[in-house]
């Protein structure tokens, strides 16, 4: 990379001064100019005004007999804001085998409009006397995106 010869305060190109200071800085002084004008891809891809929020942010399922299944509890995801929002992907992590989904309108891809939900239906079903738990992520078009909601349950 070629150095350029900047000014210093005083005027003079004496690499002593603090021309060398502004010449040490100048390449960093432009990338911060372009994350400001350009932004950085996080801002381009998630709009502000989106709000979603879920029915809950952990759902436990208490404590299930080994190879019985929970009813099915709803979760809710709804468009709290005043735009569209986008759906991008619905993950299941974790001790994911014993957190079955048994319904789901929330579809990767769809639009959610101001004050539109969608759901996913998860049961419990303990393979074994153990702990469970697992996180349910909704990843959206909003700026709060990911959206993540933790299930646990106990096999007995």
């Amino acid at each position: 990379m070629r150095n350029l010869d900047i000014p210093g305060r005083d005027g003079s190109m004496n690499p002593g001064r603090s021309g060398s200071l502004a010449r040490a800085t100048l390449p960093l002084l432009a990338c911060l100019m372009l994350v400001l004008i350009v932004g950085t891809p996080a801002q381009a891809k998630k709009p502000v005004s989106d709000s979603p929020t879920t029915s809950a942010t952990i759902m436990d399922f208490g404590s299930q007999p080994t190879g019985s299944q929970t009813g099915g509890r709803v979760l809710w995801l709804t468009n709290s804001g005043g735009q569209p929002l986008r759906l991008e992907g619905l993950t299941l992590g974790g001790a994911g085998g014993e957190f079955p989904v048994t319904n789901i309108t929330c579809v990767a891809g769809m639009k959610l409009k101001a004050g539109e939900s969608c759901s996913v239906t998860v049961a419990f079903q303990p393979a074994s006397k153990a702990t469970y738990s697992a996180v349910l992520t909704f990843v959206t078009s909003a700026a709060n995106s990911p959206h993540p909601v933790t299930l646990t349950g106990v096999g007995i």
